[in-house]
């Protein structure tokens, strides 16, 4: 061939960033919601009732698709994927006694994607009762509201949060009776059975609560496991963390076992060019640029695409999976020298040189799709947070730091060229080496083949077939024998054959043990699939219920289940009576109520293990945890519910 053309995932990638312009340009026109405030006196004695009607106002002008901007109820009205609305007033140490909002009805519209979805459009009112305490001293008071809020059409702008203050003057007790527009339209739509409860004090601890939406709202908060550090009041220090924290997340995924078997592929093509150390470290360079570049496509899609929130929801789509899967397989036959039995030509464009240029941006793009099934320590946090903050810059900003922390490995070494001069530049040795990769990559394009096809048969509301592991394993197993078998061909040492034959029988080993281990049903604990019937039936009994969310392809899952879940003693806890395991399974896409409930956890990604009590209340959650842990969350538990532990 005298040229090549970019590989496909370059295609996607620039695919995939033309996609984010549009919307990204939307951020730039007048808001499509305006909100304001409405009280119904403006003066009140103490003991007076007061209602604040938080108006939403959307524009009735479409976007340039004709599709008309709306905006989501609070999380219990709705079971979609988008950003829920929530309403917090603030009354705490002034002096009034602030009830819980009241949310309109939501209509059905149609959405961007032709299903039918709560969304609220025109113009809507939410009332806030608030009764003044009867020995409030005269003066102006001001109620801070916060509203968190995403608007929609054809596509999402970034979700938004703004402050608005109520102010209500609080007159003398034998002052005039002020003028009270209650009556009026504006305010017809409030439920005044709430006073005699509110003027009582009664309900007042569940209101905080009910404008929240229901839930904890822990968006704000960057949990790294041995502190937390609250982003809501901004500042240098919170952000620079929260940096650090998405820096070092990308950085481990280097460490995955999504990413650890390409490495050497990449270490072994940096010291090809070891001789021109301009040529290493610009291709060093190039790499890292691809990095970043896929990592800053998926922040500018979690910004600005709408239904995007995660990067997990790209291999919930089994046609993206089954593409990666093509894509590494090519990669991997290449590799493996057998491109000489001429293959189809479109083959030779997917897989460049990685001495060139688009070679090392297209390697540098498949290296950090491999890391998107497993999530790295601390990334996972960095990234939750930073798409709750109301700053599409901000988003951009964490995820460019996830791409600065992987891809700064190679610029290290392509920088300092002698760390890859003991690797075998040309020769059978570096023949070997690529061929034993390439095998390895072969069980990684199985993996996402496997589970494309296990995304289209399942909707994960029952266990999934894992077959497709026997293959991986076939795939490892094979590299170790070929590697017995060309090293005591090729005249090395009796050391190396020693060494290497060694290495081999591992492999083979650990072949087998992944299909078999990986591929068995899992009979350790029984698990209850989710869906919200199970959930609450589980509640109803008064059963402590731990939540694991998984995915085939979330690797993170798979390891901690396999380390953490299934072994004594958490295993044993697991089957008491009076203690329920709920497995959701968000392998696809199909699964919706298994999504909607991973986005009331207030998480975007796994894994995720949630311990409820029989009340509902959340007494654990986290992305990586100890058995340790697990058994003492079980135990908290059950004391919230009031049950004794059977043992």
């Amino acid at each position: 061939m005298t040229h090549q053309r970019l590989p496909l995932a370059c295609v996607v990638l620039l695919t995939l960033l033309g996609l984010v312009a549009l919307p990204a340009s939307a951020q730039f026109q007048e808001d499509p919601v305006t909100w304001s405030v409405e009280l119904s006196q403006d003066q009140a004695r103490p003991g007076d009732q007061v209602i604040i009607a938080v108006v939403a106002t959307v524009t009735d002008i479409p976007d340039e698709e004709g599709k008309h901007w709306h905006f989501y109820p609070r999380a219990e009205q709705h079971t979609g994927i988008e950003i829920a609305t929530s309403i917090t007033p603030d009354g705490t140490d002034l002096p009034m006694r602030v009830g819980a909002v009241q949310w309109p009805d939501p209509e059905m519209i149609i959405n961007a994607m032709g299903e039918p979805q709560p969304a609220y459009q025109g113009v809507q009112r939410f009332y806030i009762p608030v009764v003044i305490d009867p020995d409030a001293e005269p003066g102006e008071q001001a109620l801070p509201v916060a509203v968190h809020f995403q608007v929609c059409s054809s596509f999402c702008l970034a979700p938004k949060t703004i402050n608005l203050t109520p102010t209500i003057e609080v007159v003398a007790a034998d002052a005039a009776a002020p003028e009270n527009r209650a009556s009026t339209g504006a305010f017809a739509g409030f439920d005044a059975s709430v006073w005699p409860d509110l003027a009582q004090g009664i309900g007042l601890a569940e209101a905080a609560e009910a404008g929240a939406g229901g839930a904890e709202d822990e968006g704000l908060v960057l949990d790294l496991y041995f502190f937390e550090i609250d982003l809501s009041s901004g500042g240098i220090v919170p952000l620079a963390v929260l940096f650090l924290a998405a820096i070092f997340g990308g950085l481990l995924l280097n460490f995955t076992p999504c990413v650890l078997p390409v490495i050497p592929i990449k270490i072994m093509s940096l010291s090809k060019s070891g001789g021109d150390r301009g040529k290493t470290m610009f291709l060093g360079v190039v790499m890292f640029a691809g990095v970043v570049s896929f990592w800053l496509a998926i922040g500018a899609a979690i910004a600005f695409v709408k239904n995007f929130n995660a990067v997990n929801q790209l291999f919930q789509q089994p046609l993206f999976t089954l593409g990666i899967g093509i894509i590494i397989a090519v990669m991997a036959v290449g590799m493996c020298g057998l491109f000489t039995v001429g293959l189809p030509q479109w083959v030779y464009r997917i897989n460049p040189k990685h001495d060139s240029v688009h070679g090392s941006f297209g390697f540098g793009v498949m290296t950090a799709v491999l890391a998107t099934p497993c999530t790295a320590p601390f990334m996972g946090a960095a990234v939750a947070a930073s798409t709750k903050l109301d700053s599409s810059a901000i988003t951009l900003a964490v995820f460019a730091a996830v791409g600065l922390g992987m891809g700064g490995p190679y610029l290290v070494l392509a920088a300092f060229p002698k760390l890859v001069d003991r690797v075998p530049k040309t020769g059978p040795g570096s023949e070997l080496l690529k061929q034993v990769m390439g095998i390895l990559m072969l069980g990684a394009a199985v993996f996402f083949i496997g589970n494309a096809v296990v995304g289209l048969t399942s909707d994960g509301t029952q266990a999934a077939s894992r077959v497709y592991w026997w293959a991986v394993g076939a795939c490892i197993l094979a590299a170790g024998g070929w590697l017995i078998y060309k090293i005591n061909t090729l005249g090395s040492s009796s050391t190396k054959r020693a060494v290497f034959s060694i290495v081999g029988v591992l492999a083979i080993l650990l072949g087998g043990v992944t299909g078999y281990a990986m591929s068995r049903p899992d009979h350790t604990i029984h698990w209850v699939y989710y869906s919200p019937a199970a959930l609450q039936a589980e509640l109803d009994k008064g059963n402590v219920v731990v939540i694991d969310f998984t995915a085939e392809w979330c690797l993170n899952c798979k390891t901690l289940e396999k380390a953490v879940l299934n072994p004594e003693p958490v295993s044993t806890e697991l089957a008491r009576s009076g203690v329920t395991p709920i497995k959701v399974d968000i392998t696809s896409s199909a699964n919706v109520d298994g999504n909607a409930l991973l986005q009331e956890m207030q998480r975007n990604t796994i894994p995720l293990l949630v311990v409820m009590a029989p009340n509902g209340e959340i007494v654990f959650k986290a992305d990586t945890y100890t058995a340790e842990q697990v058994i003492n969350a079980i135990r908290e538990a059950e004391a919230v519910g009031g049950r004794s532990a059977e043992r």
